[in-house]
């Protein structure tokens, strides 16, 4: 009698070991089918150098506008923020921008970032920007101004 205990003390573990990797392998695969990639927001103000409060960005100018990653080859579509005239757009990781006018470029954007592993899903951190080779501060609002 004494082994019988012992053999149900070890199916009981056992069972215990299983279930509970299964109900961990559950959780992993929950957490992924619910996780959209992890983005930032980046709003862009283009204004007067001479005047900031005057946007240069407005619905009907916007579209010749072009923002264009070297990093990925191609452009990033972007939306204009129809009360502000920011130029919204999201990046999924540490980005490279040149902002373009036809051919011509007329700034560059550094967007350096960190992924937060927070929970089930995690996020990204907008850790340093670089306008022009030119490191600036992250803006509290997260929107990045020019001025040309």
């Amino acid at each position: 009698m004494h082994l019988f205990h012992k053999i149900n003390i070890l199916t009981i573990l056992v069972l215990f070991m299983v279930l509970s990797c299964v109900k961990e392998a559950d959780q992993i695969n929950h957490c992924a089918k619910e996780c959209d990639p992890p983005s930032e927001t980046i709003r862009l103000s283009i204004v007067d150098s001479k005047d900031n409060s005057k946007s240069l960005i407005q619905e009907s100018s916007a579209s010749r506008i072009v923002l264009y990653s070297p990093l990925k080859k191609k452009e990033i579509p972007y939306v204009v923020e129809a009360n502000s005239n920011y130029l919204v757009f999201q990046i999924y990781g540490t980005e490279e921008i040149e902002i373009k006018s036809g051919e011509t470029v007329l700034d560059s954007i550094r967007l350096e970032t960190k992924f937060i592993n927070d929970g089930c899903c995690g996020s990204l951190s907008l850790v340093k920007i670089a306008v022009n080779n030119a490191d600036i501060s992250i803006p509290e609002n997260r929107v990045i101004v020019l001025k040309r």
